[in-house]
């Protein structure tokens, strides 16, 4: 969710719910009782990521922007991810 989130696509303008689904999960045609779970999804993990103060409505929209500390956050994520273990712990020492 954070990877779809941080994408640099969406700083300007943001994104909505169905952007995200179609970033992470492949479209199923005609299934729409499981778009529908992905969409209720979608809009949980929101709302996390809102309570966290990640992301924030953009405006009147149905558009959320990835807030300044949710940057920093991503970020930090992503680097971690992808640090090895021996590294970090060579650093921490």
């Amino acid at each position: 969710m954070l990877a779809a989130v941080g994408r640099g696509e969406w700083l300007i303008n943001g994104f909505t719910n169905g952007q995200l689904r179609g970033v992470m999960h492949e479209q199923a045609a005609g299934e729409k009782a499981e778009e529908r779970r992905r969409s209720a999804r979608v809009s949980r993990q929101l709302a996390m990521l809102r309570a966290h103060g990640l992301v924030r409505p953009a405006g009147k929209s149905r558009r959320w922007l990835v807030t300044d500390k949710g940057r920093e956050v991503i970020t930090l994520v992503a680097a971690a991810k992808h640090a090895a273990a021996k590294g970090l712990l060579k650093t921490a020492a």
